[in-house]
């Protein structure tokens, strides 16, 4: 797998692995030895793992949250656009107003 990087590729990688912290024999990973490469891969793991726990919990909150927003009984909604001529104006007042009177969404 390491062959078919590419030099670029390989020079990525490296530069992450030394960015966090982490420091190889020798700076061609193409020419480390099996057991050299296990342990970088094990340290990659210990420094990855913390980091996909805490983006599963930031999902899990941010699931939760977009839940509750959902589900509360006022929701303020904001229409994003973007306007430039009298038409998208007109255009947008329109579709604006289809919308919010539609009975499904209609405030009660």
């Amino acid at each position: 797998m390491i062959h078919g990087m590419g030099a670029a590729g390989l020079e990525r990688i490296l530069g992450v692995i030394r960015k966090q912290g982490l420091t190889l024999k020798i700076d061609n990973l193409a020419e480390m030895k099996d057991e050299d490469l296990r342990l970088l891969a094990s340290q990659i793991t210990s420094l990855v793992e913390p980091m996909r726990a805490a983006r599963k919990e930031a999902v899990a909150i941010g699931e939760r949250n977009t839940d509750r927003y959902l589900t509360m009984a006022h929701l303020d909604v904001y229409v994003a656009t973007s306007m430039r001529d009298l038409e998208d104006f007109r255009d947008q007042h329109d579709f604006t107003a289809r919308l919010f009177s539609d009975s499904q969404i209609e405030p009660h």
